[in-house]
């Protein structure tokens, strides 16, 4: 169990983070091992087997980590992730792969300015296609993940919720923008300091078989583009798939990292759920309970599309005959 923690030690600018093994017949602690600079990671953790060696694998703050499952002791750690790591890491084809977005969900290096200045334009209530000061709402911020609607608390930089703390920091943000000091932001004005924020999103394979610092000597690839803030890849004959926000799959070659395709799925929003696999076709479902199904291969072909009109955060399930997906109100069944 990983317990990763904002909150110090005492007397301790450490994290009180650590990771625990518990019997599983009994619940007693067979070992416990302190995270001391891990603190925002909502990842869950897997095991990685190769050549009967097995590893407890966590990612976290910046790394992900490899623990001997039966001791506890740290085995090897790989640099290069953002701070807040969420995606569960998947193994295949003798490699370990493992994903993280920018913090504040940006898949790709080099963002795509019009998105977010699309969703800024919620807040031009009188259609001049520019934003005044005088403009600014209750939910005026600069957004984050311009597919979400603008009450929803992660579309943007989160705000104070006190009215006059709220109102302070919304003029803070208009006049950073407001470069020429005109009281308007125009769109070039908005897309000139274009970063939306911080690290670099990466999925990365992982070569077995390391101790210490692998970062430079296990990498087998690398990509940066097309990173899912949340949903996990999923792995299937050489290939590696993510569904990101907005409705964008990607399938990668995982033996050498190069993109087979990345394309829309016509199902836009946010994507909170993982894709999963049954019978040679992906499922990858929106937040807004918009399931593709996509035929498996190097070419992209989406057969079939269904709109159960509900919230979907989870992940769906999938037994030998039948796919569950469960929304905010039910669980429904598939055969």
């Amino acid at each position: 169990m990983v317990l990763d923690d904002d909150r110090n030690l005492p007397d301790s600018q450490l994290s009180r983070s650590r990771v625990v093994a518990y019997d599983k017949s009994d619940g007693r602690v067979l070992w416990e091992t302190p995270r001391h600079y891990n603190r925002s990671s909502w990842s869950t953790p897997m095991i990685w087997t190769k050549d009967q060696q097995h590893d407890l694998v966590v990612m976290g703050n910046g790394r992900i980590y490899g623990y001997d499952p039966r001791l506890g002791h740290e085995k090897w750690f790989f640099n290069g992730f953002t701070r807040e790591t969420i995606a569960v890491p998947i193994a295949g084809n003798g490699k370990l792969y493992a994903s993280a977005s920018m913090r504040g969900g940006g898949g790709d290096l080099k963002l795509d300015p019009e998105p977010f200045w699309k969703a800024a334009l919620n807040f031009d209530t009188n259609g001049d296609q520019q934003i005044s000061k005088n403009e600014i709402s209750t939910h005026f911020t600069i957004p984050l993940r311009p597919e979400l609607p603008v009450e929803h608390p992660g579309f943007g930089i989160p705000l104070p919720g006190q009215a006059e703390a709220r109102k302070k920091r919304q003029i803070q943000f208009f006049n950073w923008r407001d470069t020429n000091k005109d009281s308007v932001w125009t769109r070039d004005e908005f897309i000139a300091d274009m970063k939306v924020g911080s690290g670099r999103p990466l999925l990365a394979a992982i070569q077995p078989g390391g101790k210490g610092d692998i970062t430079q000597t296990h990498r087998a690839w690398e990509l940066r583009r097309g990173i899912p803030e949340i949903p996990s890849p999923v792995y299937h004959d050489k290939r590696i798939y993510l569904v990101r926000a907005g409705g964008l799959l990607s399938c990668v070659n995982s033996e050498n990292g190069t993109l087979i395709y990345r394309e829309r799925l016509n199902a836009p929003g946010q994507y909170a759920a993982s894709p999963v696999i049954a019978n040679n076709h992906l499922y990858c479902v929106s937040q807004q309970g918009l399931i593709s199904v996509v035929k498996l291969g190097d070419s992209f072909e989406v057969t079939n599309q269904s709109n159960l009109k509900a919230t979907i955060n989870a992940t769906p399930a999938i037994d030998k005959t039948t796919l569950y997906v469960r929304t905010e109100k039910s669980i429904q069944a598939f055969r």
